[in-house]
């Protein structure tokens, strides 16, 4: 390699360098600038769903007979609806899957929501999406909060993870 391609490779790098510290210090915000912001993280484990079948003979013949079994079985986490009202507007409503690749692993629940500062009311219902009816019951909150700009009020689980509770963050 020449003097001049080490030189000019020292020199990429230093700019680039430069670039990155650069970009690391420029100012930016999560929210507009005047809005305050709604923020809903907790994590829960429902227990799992076991449904089990006979296998077909179709499927049996498939198999070789050392992976034979008398019952098939498929082991899953129950979904859960989030419901979130903001002045008895709904402003979030879907179905929260467990993590994981066969719904097996916790679920997390991350959504931030902007709203303007002052006053809300808000409401989040939080509940198994499973046929038959849950097995456990809903999680409510029903708030009256007043938020400042920049003011982040965060709704997570308490420490028994059996009620929603609203308290403050650091914007």
């Amino acid at each position: 390699m020449s003097a001049v391609t080490r030189i000019l490779g020292g020199l990429l790098a230093l700019a680039l360098m430069a670039l990155m510290v650069l970009a690391s210090q420029w100012p930016w915000q999560v929210h507009g600038e005047g809005e305050a912001l709604i923020r809903l993280s907790w994590r829960t484990v429902s227990e799992p769903l076991r449904a089990c079948r006979k296998p077909t003979a179709e499927e049996l013949a498939a198999l070789p007979p050392h992976m034979r079994m008398d019952e098939i079985c498929e082991r899953r986490h129950t979904p859960f609806r989030l419901l979130v009202r903001l002045d008895g507007t709904i402003v979030r409503d879907s179905v929260q899957e467990p993590a994981g690749a066969r719904g097996d692993r916790p679920l997390y629940v991350f959504e931030e929501i902007p709203v303007a500062p002052g006053p809300h009311r808000i409401e989040v219902e939080f509940r198994e999406e499973i046929e038959g009816g849950a097995r456990r019951p809903p999680l409510h909150l029903d708030r009256e909060t007043k938020l400042a700009p920049r003011e982040i009020a965060l709704v997570t689980l308490d420490a028994s993870g059996e009620r929603l509770v609203l308290g403050a963050a650091r914007p």
